[in-house]
């Protein structure tokens, strides 16, 4: 009776380790997660005079290149804009590239270049700042 009682009670056993491994292993493990964009990715090129970034420049171009040798030439410009009264030029997502972008902006007979770090086009707003003098 008592090697029945034993063999019952190992089978019991086997039979509760088989049932929490099935039940471990039929969950489903895919996480399907969908990831909301709350701010659309935007390049934001303030210009300013001198070291005072409160003294914005409004009425200044400013170009949008995908590499240096397009820039330097002036040629296939990504986008175009002209800052606004708080020394804003503004481009959406379709107006910037995916890593490095090579800018130009002119002031009356003043032209700077500058390049922005690499872009992820993610999410958010990228303030670049670019100073006159």
């Amino acid at each position: 009776m008592n090697n029945y009682k034993n063999f019952l009670t190992r089978v019991g056993h086997a039979l509760a380790a088989l049932l929490m491994l099935v039940s471990v292993s039929s969950c489903e493990r895919d996480m399907d997660m969908d990831i909301v964009s709350v701010t659309p990715p935007e390049l934001h090129v303030i210009v300013y005079n001198g070291t005072d970034t409160n003294d914005r420049v409004e009425g200044a171009t400013v170009k949008v290149y995908a590499s240096e040798e397009n820039r330097t030439a002036g040629t296939n410009a990504v986008a175009e804009a002209v800052t606004d009264a708080s020394g804003e030029a503004v481009f959406p997502k379709e107006k910037f590239v995916k890593g490095i972008n090579y800018l130009t902006v002119s002031i009356d007979d003043v032209t700077l270049t500058a390049q922005t770090p690499y872009m992820l086009q993610n999410d958010g707003e990228t303030l670049f700042w670019v100073a006159k003098n």
